[in-house]
């Protein structure tokens, strides 16, 4: 995200030094401007989770609306991620064939086995013959996950980098806590995460080689009982996460953190000028989907009827965003946009559709 920030503002500076140059004098006839045109919205999916009868797995659909698409049926998909490059997806499960694998962690809580598919639906593959705990990402180059697991302890977590075909594995965290929700850094030079020892919790950095591991934040006593995963800013600065009540933004390298808002409720993007920040909060359908200005500390709300976690995903043009909504005993993937409007049903079936995940740009 940052480096094609960082290359957008070079062209800007090169276009206006250039500005500054005479130009070349030309026949009348060039002169003629082009007319106009609209500017051209990136194409993109939104995949999500469903349980419809016969054929429970994870669907793409067009975000402007249209029939949802089945990649692959499995039961019970959890953690949906796109791969940087939006030719595939990442996601938990336990099939019938991992049962035999799955035995002798039994007594893990919340533990899965990873997965990868093309968003075509082929090369179905299971990374690694170990579960792991809800919390993973794809490196920035796609070709690396950081996640979370119990594998060595039986109970506590550990955080691990390993390539997608299972090579190059490595612990990059103690086995003296829980280690949760891994999420590198744009330029891949940081893994940001979570860990509980004892009483005390802490947002924390490290490399994907396991070096250079520091606290960033560090909270004792009653307040540290709740963490959810962190989120970068598109520079890599900045680090949004939500402790006990409250949602901060604190800088990565040294400051002291902001409280940006107060209640239930996590951190799920940021806009492109990093002035702006998603949030989310479920509530079994009374939940809000809401953005907050950092300069000004407003919030605006997009949704009151968020459910599911609030799980929400913005538009790779921060836009729109997906969002998971349970009307009467019903879970439907909705899209709102930023800017106001009624929030659409773009799903609208029978069955429990939830968990969606915008895809990065997939074409102009």
């Amino acid at each position: 995200m940052h480096p094609n920030r960082l290359v957008r503002t070079m062209g800007v500076a090169l276009i206006g030094m250039a500005a500054l140059r005479p130009a070349p004098l030309r026949a009348q006839a060039d002169t003629v401007p082009l007319p106009a045109q609209p500017p051209r919205r990136c194409e993109s999916l939104i995949a999500f989770s469903s349980d419809r009868d016969g054929a429970p797995g994870i669907y793409v659909i067009d975000p402007d609306g249209g029939p949802a698409r089945l990649v692959v049926s499995v039961p019970g998909a959890l953690q949906i991620e796109w791969a940087p490059d939006g030719r595939r997806l990442a996601f938990l499960s336990v099939t019938a064939e991992d049962e035999e694998l799955f035995g002798p962690f039994g007594a893990l809580r919340f533990h899965a086995f990873l997965y990868t598919v093309n968003l075509d639906g082929t090369d179905l593959r299971r990374r690694g013959d170990y579960p792991m705990s809800m919390g993973f990402s794809w490196s920035p180059d796609g070709e690396r996950i950081a996640l979370a697991s119990a594998v060595e302890t039986g109970g506590q977590t550990a955080l691990y980098v390993s390539r997608l075909d299972g090579s190059e594995w490595r612990r990059i965290t103690d086995l003296d806590g829980l280690y949760m929700f891994p999420e590198w850094s744009a330029d891949g030079r940081l893994i940001a995460f979570a860990s509980r020892k004892g009483g005390d919790t802490a947002l924390r950095v490290v490399s994907p080689e396991g070096k250079e591991e520091r606290a960033v934040v560090e909270v004792s006593g009653s307040r540290a009982f709740r963490m959810f995963r962190p989120v970068w800013s598109p520079a890599g600065r900045m680090i949004a996460f939500a402790e006990g009540r409250d949602v901060f933004v604190v800088s990565a390298v040294e400051g002291t953190p902001q409280r940006i808002a107060s209640g239930p409720g996590e951190p799920f993007g940021w806009s492109p000028s990093q002035r702006k920040l998603l949030l989310g909060e479920g509530a079994e359908g009374r939940g809000r989907v809401y953005i907050v200005d950092l300069d000004t500390l407003q919030q605006e709300d997009l949704a009151r009827d968020a459910g599911a976690g609030g799980a929400s995903s913005p538009s790779p043009e921060w836009d729109r965003v997906a969002y998971t909504a349970i009307r009467g005993e019903q879970a439907e993937v909705f899209v709102v946009g930023i800017d106001g409007g009624p929030p659409v049903n773009l799903t609208d079936h029978p069955a429990n559709d939830y968990f969606p995940v915008w895809s990065p740009c997939l074409g102009p």
